[in-house]
């Protein structure tokens, strides 16, 4: 499972088959764990389309950041049979990736544009759902399993970014009746402990073209290789990341105070208390969000302003998951 950032793209993928489709070394505690299902697909969420075929890994790792798995099992769930493959889907590794729903059609061409004459097959598959599954207790994000054992119909995996996300769970199930002890959540509060945690998600957190890989974190998530070969943006990314010279990075933040909904827009430069630049808005919902920020303007009082011109402040935080080397 790897988080991904072509240049153009945001996406995750969740799974290659043949491959594990558990993760491993997690293993139920008995105890009694309560699970929040929150379906993340839809018209403003995120949808899935299926790379598979003889030259698919290739394919994905010239136009990704991350190292693609080399290691498979023997063959793929029946979720992954789609009476829409052709027939020589079987017979080469399958990757599901999961997007933006809004740029599912950009990146499906993108896919197609770069594949060449290669054996590969990019199909949409409209009849999955996606589940982000997190614990009751978030503190115990890292622990057991959603699910008591492998179900044919469904593919579970470790959310590749960090273990405080959970899990993701594909299924073509609409309920979550299928997780154990599982009571339907509000996505939008699944959105809120990504902003609480920093993780960026989708076209708002990681607009195209203007994201960069370090900037956003990626390299804490699973999300770039700095052994592989060759990939679009290799060299500046390398070139950053050894030289050691970051100075934006993207910050979980709060707003405190009121305001009305929708006052602060992406993209409204974040301000200290002397007036100069520290950085802008990118995404947020109510008092919570993201703010690409530079570093050495983090530690004193922040503010931000509003269209009608009011004042907000606003304080950052580093996440617990991010490495210490970085805090």
């Amino acid at each position: 499972m790897l988080v991904v950032n072509e240049p153009q793209f945001a996406f995750l993928c969740l799974f290659s088959s043949p491959g594990n489709l558990r993760g491993r070394g997690f293993h139920s505690s008995g105890k009694e764990q309560t699970w929040l299902p929150f379906c993340v697909t839809g018209k403003e969420g995120l949808a899935t389309t299926v790379l598979c075929g003889y030259s698919s890994a290739q394919t994905l790792s010239a136009l990704q950041i991350p190292d693609v798995p080399t290691e498979f099992q023997s063959s793929p769930p029946s979720l992954c049979r789609s009476p829409r493959l052709p027939e020589h889907a079987d017979q080469g590794p399958i990757f599901l990736l999961e997007c933006d729903s809004s740029v599912l059609g950009a990146l499906q061409k993108h896919l197609v544009l770069h594949k060449i004459r290669r054996k590969v097959s990019v199909e949409p598959c409209p009849e999955l759902r996606v589940w982000a599954v997190l614990p009751g207790i978030p503190e115990e994000a890292g622990g057991a399993e959603p699910l008591p054992k492998h179900q044919g119909t469904t593919i579970l995996t470790r959310d590749p970014r960090t273990t405080c996300m959970g899990w993701r769970l594909l299924t073509q199930d609409e309920s979550p009746a299928l997780v154990p002890r599982g009571r339907l959540a509000d996505v939008w509060d699944y959105h809120r402990h990504r902003y609480q945690q920093g993780v960026p998600e989708g076209v708002h957190d990681l607009p195209p073209g203007v994201a960069l890989p370090l900037e956003s974190n990626l390299a804490f998530m699973n999300g770039i290789s700095f052994t592989k070969g060759c990939y679009v943006g290799q060299e500046l990314t390398a070139c950053t990341h050894h030289m050691g010279v970051i100075r934006k990075r993207l910050f979980p933040v709060q707003l405190l105070g009121s305001f009305p909904v929708g006052s602060i827009t992406p993209g409204t430069t974040v301000l200290t208390e002397s007036g100069q630049a520290a950085g802008k808005y990118r995404a947020g919902q109510g008092n919570v969000g993201l703010a690409l920020l530079y570093l050495e303007k983090i530690k004193g009082p922040l503010h931000i302003r509003t269209t009608g011109s009011g004042r907000v402040a606003l304080t950052t935080s580093v996440p617990d998951w991010w490495p210490t080397a970085t805090k």
